[in-house]
């Protein structure tokens, strides 16, 4: 397998089966899942049920940027590819994997790669050669937000980050309007939240940016 694509879920087990329904009409065959469930959801017992024949893991509680980095870097840490997917996220492109590495490899072999016009990265896929030169897929002193804009900074700064129009991987979000809240829009959203985001991000710019791009580069021979 090429890819690997990874879901971290909370109290969502009805939303996230729409995701996997795009999910299996659109990707490729050689793409797999993990979706990361706490073991201490109040809806462990309903995951466990919707998602028998999936790769779920049920582990300790960890924040967003935890459970990617979990699984990228120590679970699995042999794909070529990896991907990270909300549970409410919707695929609506077919193939949007394929067409995602090889815009990486057609550049290079290194590099970030989304799909819609504007705004944020979503659903993007990374190849396993930045991650192995950071030693992680997101810097850890991010906990649930301002991920999208880590990848994209990034990206843009090393000259590796690119944006694919014709892929559309819809972000099903309460602010968007296309999804009723609940406790996890609630707390991603809350002033507090995002004005820690916000602070561990700039220390990110501040102190780290020019580091992770100096790794990249160095990984890809560019001084």
């Amino acid at each position: 397998m090429r890819l690997l694509t990874v879901c971290p879920s909370r109290i969502r087990p009805e939303r996230i089966q729409d995701m996997l329904a795009s999910y299996d009409a659109t990707k490729s065959p050689w793409n797999d899942m993990v979706i990361y469930v706490a073991d201490d959801d109040p809806r462990l017992e309903d995951y466990k049920e919707v998602l028998s024949n999936r790769n779920l893991i049920i582990g300790k509680r960890r924040t967003y940027v935890e459970v990617n980095n979990y699984c990228m870097c120590e679970l699995y840490p042999d794909y070529p590819y990896y991907s990270e997917i909300g549970d409410d996220h919707y695929y609506h492109t077919k193939e949007w994997d394929r067409i995602l590495v090889e815009t990486i490899e057609k550049n290079g072999g290194w590099g970030f790669a989304c799909g819609n016009k504007q705004g944020l990265p979503s659903g993007m896929v990374t190849s396993a050669n930045v991650i192995k030169a950071l030693g992680y897929y997101i810097t850890p002193l991010l906990k649930q937000c301002y991920v999208d804009n880590f990848h994209q900074e990034l990206g843009e700064a090393c000259g590796i980050f690119y944006r694919v129009p014709e892929v559309d991987i819809e972000h099903r979000h309460w602010v968007f309007k296309k999804a009723p809240p609940d406790e996890n829009y609630y707390t991603i959203t809350h002033p507090d939240t995002l004005k820690e985001g916000l602070g561990l991000i700039n220390q990110w710019r501040a102190l780290y940016k020019q580091r992770d791009v100096e790794r990249i580069n160095a990984g890809r021979g560019i001084n």
